[in-house]
């Protein structure tokens, strides 16, 4: 479904009240289909196709919807909605889902319309964005209407993902995620005390890629505005009896405190790349100041990993 979304260039300019969507969609869940694993709930409806959490227009290729579900301290609604509010070439409505504070914008390019709506709390952040036209519009927009987000449910993260792993005698208990990868950190990793200085272990997952570009594109892809880093490949090594490639990168990280200051502190980046069959995994770790306890603690959780 991404690729819906890649060619809208040109934000709509509204003028007065639109009325797209309602001030509020506020549904119970009862009578609803549960996405898997996310907390979204959606009304049967035999004019779209799902696929995981996409919903394909039949009649329509490029109509359909997207639902996104992201936790953690990474993502706050609230600067999005301030940050989004300050864009002087975007015309924004404010929305509550299931009582949890929003917001939405159209985009348009010819004759094809995309709505994204963004809400959740400072810990949750959802999206749901959808392209239609003016013939798939009503069904588009009436979908959206129906669904319901219920902030109560439970997810078993594991099963977002097709790996196993046992942090539960270590220090990485904070879980953050989003549909890419799943962070494992030693607290909660935005706070005024500790902004980005955490240790922090990254998985994520990639199907039918090619690993020498995913490679390329991790290592290429460190912002030098903040990591001043020096690259090490390390000898092959293997994770659940896998053969494994390992580049370490070390180096300061220098990051702006709220306060104003910027602060520099060492810092050790650990990337593995594992192939099985058509998927690739990729570990990123990272300790700073030759955090001792934390670097035993990733050695016992990469022990444990289990791809599947």
């Amino acid at each position: 479904m991404r690729y819906l979304f890649l060619f809208f260039i040109t934000i709509i300019s509204c003028h007065g009240q639109n009325t797209i969507l309602p001030n509020e969609i506020n549904n119970p869940i009862t009578g609803l289909n549960q996405i898997n694993n996310t907390r979204f709930f959606v009304s049967n409806n035999s004019d779209f196709n799902q696929k995981n959490t996409t919903f394909h227009y039949k009649k329509d290729s490029l109509s359909g919807i997207y639902f996104n579900e992201s936790v953690g301290n990474f993502y706050r609604i609230s600067n999005f909605i301030t940050e989004t509010n300050a864009k002087n070439n975007i015309k924004s409505y404010s929305i509550k889902f299931n009582r949890l504070n929003g917001i939405y914008y159209l985009e348009h390019e010819n004759d094809t319309e995309q709505i994204s709506i963004h809400f959740g709390n400072d810990t949750i952040f959802n999206s749901i964005k959808a392209v239609f036209n003016q013939k798939t519009k009503d069904n588009v927009i009436n979908f959206i209407k129906s669904a319901s987000f219920d902030i109560k449910h439970k997810i078993d993260y594991g099963k977002i993902f097709s790996f196993k792993l046992n942090n539960s005698n270590t220090s990485f208990k904070a879980i953050e995620y989003n549909p890419n990868v799943i962070i494992y950190s030693t607290e909660k990793l935005v706070t005024a005390e500790n902004p980005l200085y955490i240790d922090k272990i990254y998985v994520s997952e990639f199907y039918n890629k090619n690993v020498e570009g995913i490679v390329k594109n991790y290592l290429n892809n460190i912002d030098e505005n903040i990591y001043q880093l020096e690259l090490n490949e390390q000898p092959e090594t293997t994770i659940d009896n896998l053969p494994t490639t390992r580049f370490t990168l070390t180096g300061t990280a220098t990051l702006s405190h709220p306060n104003g200051q910027n602060i520099s502190k060492n810092v050790s980046i650990d990337f593995y790349f594992i192939e099985k069959g058509k998927k690739i995994y990729v570990i990123r770790t990272e300790i700073f100041n030759n955090n001792q306890n934390a670097v035993k603690d990733v050695e016992k959780i990469l022990q444990t990993i289990k791809f599947q």
